[in-house]
């Protein structure tokens, strides 16, 4: 256990250092601690890597879309605009040859002039939608691929066994808006099964973010009250005794039942438990 906090200790003391929170006095004795223990230089390499692998993806600009991208799209919007139509289509050449025919009647030649600006402006308008239409769909698509390099760096570090990792990882998983069940799982673990419990507390934070979203609300409801089961901690106990009163998840009761069931069992937990089941129930 002594290992563990003392591993921690180091991270912290290495975090600092990268970041340059230290004096030039704190500096020098960490730097004979690492002159004392060369083992550690390579998990400071490691982390300094790290840290700037999520500060380059933090900074990383929008991508230019490809020429790929674009070739999907303009296929995509064709099937739409196909399926749409309500009666079959006029092709350019056939506007064309209408236009000129127009213009070949002397007597109509006011009435073509006239015509041809107004479909000149209609084509136009067309243009500058479909050119919208374009821009918006393809920064969904940046913005989903992005989201799927996120979420495979937070599985990544969840892994980790340093606590610290596993902690920036739940920070990093937090600018998710629209998460992924995988991702999802991947935190209700964290929160079933983190031996650690500033870890699980912050899974629990993280998970709350997202339990309005309507793509995994069900699934998150879920995953939650299956977690309450496999809390020990009374720390963690009160916190999510506190969001099943707030969301008003009535599942939640039984299983918190059974948690007041368990001895021993400080009061202070056993009040806001009772609390939540009564106003539950």
């Amino acid at each position: 256990m002594s290992r563990q906090k003392n591993s921690e200790q180091l991270e912290l003391l290495m975090m600092d250092y990268l970041s340059g929170k230290m004096s030039a006095s704190e500096q020098q004795q960490f730097q004979c601690l690492l002159a004392s223990h060369p083992e550690h230089s390579q998990e400071l390499l490691e982390l300094e890597h790290m840290l700037l692998v999520f500060d380059q993806h933090q900074q990383q600009p929008v991508p230019k879309p490809s020429s790929a991208m674009d070739d999907r799209f303009y296929g995509m919007l064709h099937e739409h605009i196909h399926q749409q139509q309500v009666q079959p289509a006029t092709s350019v050449s056939q506007w064309h040859q209408r236009i000129r025919q127009w213009f070949s009647w002397q007597s109509l030649k006011p009435i073509g002039f006239a015509f041809s600006m107004l479909a000149v402006g209609v084509l136009i308008g067309q243009n500058r939608q479909l050119k919208e239409e374009q821009q918006h769909w393809q920064a969904n698509q940046v913005d989903q691929q992005q989201q799927q390099i996120q979420a495979l760096t937070v599985l990544a570090m969840l892994d980790m066994p340093s606590a610290n990792k596993r902690m920036m990882a739940l920070n990093l998983a937090a600018m998710t808006q629209q998460p992924g069940e995988s991702l999802i799982e991947a935190l209700l673990i964290t929160l079933k099964q983190d031996n650690n419990v500033n870890v699980r507390l912050q899974a629990l934070d993280t998970l709350t973010t997202w339990i309005n979203n309507d793509n995994s609300n069900s699934f998150l409801r879920n995953g939650l009250v299956s977690a309450i089961d496999h809390q020990q901690s009374p720390m963690v106990q009160i916190a999510m005794a506190d969001l099943m009163q707030r969301i008003g998840e009535p599942q939640a009761v039984k299983p918190l039942q059974k948690l007041l069931e368990q001895e021993p069992l400080i009061e202070p937990v056993r009040e806001k438990l009772t609390a939540a089941v009564d106003q539950l129930i």
